[in-house]
């Protein structure tokens, strides 16, 4: 079994699962796909980030990883955006604030998601 077939399998289906039922019983969700990759990985990293590899950028810890080399400013920044996003959301259940992107909120019909890349985050 192809390793992108097995991640849809075991971590991308479920979560949409999961996701979809919220909406589905009038919970309000948010879904997203951590695409960007730290600079000094992405060679190493070409098709993607490994699971769970957005959690230091969600808590802004990406200096205390065992990348090749130390994160870049981008990364930072990037780190920066994701964090706001995060602490929105545990402060007001609302991931969306002031200064960024809409991330939309998920909607079964629509099954939008926010996609953190590396030009920044995208909502569609």
């Amino acid at each position: 079994m192809s390793k992108a077939l097995l991640a849809d399998l075991i971590m991308t289906e479920p979560a949409r699962f999961l996701v979809s039922l919220m909406h589905r019983h009038g919970q309000p969700a948010w879904y997203y796909r951590a695409g960007y990759v730290p600079e000094p990985m992405r060679e190493k990293w070409a098709l993607g980030l490994p699971h769970a590899h957005e959690i230091p950028f969600f808590f802004r810890t990406i200096d205390a990883t065992d990348y090749v080399a130390p994160p870049t400013p981008a990364d930072h920044a990037m780190s920066a955006m994701m964090s706001a996003y995060f602490v929105s959301f545990a402060r007001s259940a609302d991931p969306n604030g002031p200064d960024r992107r809409t991330w939309p909120a998920y909607e079964n019909a629509t099954r939008q998601i926010m996609d953190f890349t590396s030009t920044g985050p995208r909502g569609g």
